[in-house]
């Protein structure tokens, strides 16, 4: 006989090899897993109801409107809710964009897609929490999706500006300390950004370090 899975108020069988049933399992998924589960129980069930009268729910479930079947009353749905946790939290998050950005569940899924399902910056999939909409705040055009950090951490500093975007390139590419360490004569005093390779001696001028590209 098989044990039972390890979560707790849960009797069902492990679904060997894994210490947990089917069920637990799942709810171990990143929420956007979650949702896209519960979208595909939508499907399986050809139905359509608002509602599932409380006589006819199996012992110790409940019906969820969101995926048109029957969820596990405190694992899967909690006590005071009419959806379970997956559509409950599809439903506030269509809700939230909808108000906030003015775009719908499917051209969220749209933008997705077109960013192949991950980071528009950093190429991450998401793992715990859902893709962040991001928008201009001056304009308040939806530009993408992104992941927490490069939303609010990279494009936060720099203050949604192109030229601080720019800058910071520049400064990655051709960090300044590289130029001064690793030449002897500093940086160029023409284009102050490669390391200088010539002193030149003007007439009655302060002689001056110069690198290759700005060479006379």
């Amino acid at each position: 006989m098989t044990a039972p899975c390890i979560t707790d108020g849960c009797d069902a069988p492990k679904n060997l090899p894994k210490h947990r049933c089917v069920e637990c399992w799942q709810n171990t998924l990143s929420m956007p897993e979650q949702v896209e589960l519960a979208a595909r129980r939508r499907e399986l069930t050809h139905s359509e109801r608002s509602r599932v009268p409380e006589a006819e729910w199996p012992e110790g479930r409940r019906f969820c409107a969101g995926c048109q079947s029957f969820r596990r009353l405190g694992l899967d749905v909690a006590p005071s809710a009419s959806r379970c946790r997956p559509c409950a939290s599809a439903a506030a998050h269509a809700s939230r964009t909808k108000s906030t950005f003015g775009i719908t569940p499917e051209q969220y899924d749209a933008i997705l897609a077109a960013q192949g399902g991950v980071c528009a910056i950093c190429g991450q999939r998401p793992v715990s929490k859902r893709l962040a909409v991001d928008h201009s705040h001056e304009t308040g055009e939806v530009r993408g999706l992104l992941c927490s950090r490069d939303n609010h951490e990279l494009l936060g500093a720099l203050h949604d500006s192109l030229t601080l975007a720019w800058k910071a390139l520049r400064y990655l590419a051709l960090p300044p300390a590289r130029a001064v360490l690793s030449s002897p004569l500093g940086t160029c005093g023409s284009c102050e950004v490669r390391p200088a390779t010539t002193i030149v001696v003007m007439d009655e001028e302060e002689p001056f370090s110069i690198c290759e590209g700005c060479e006379p």
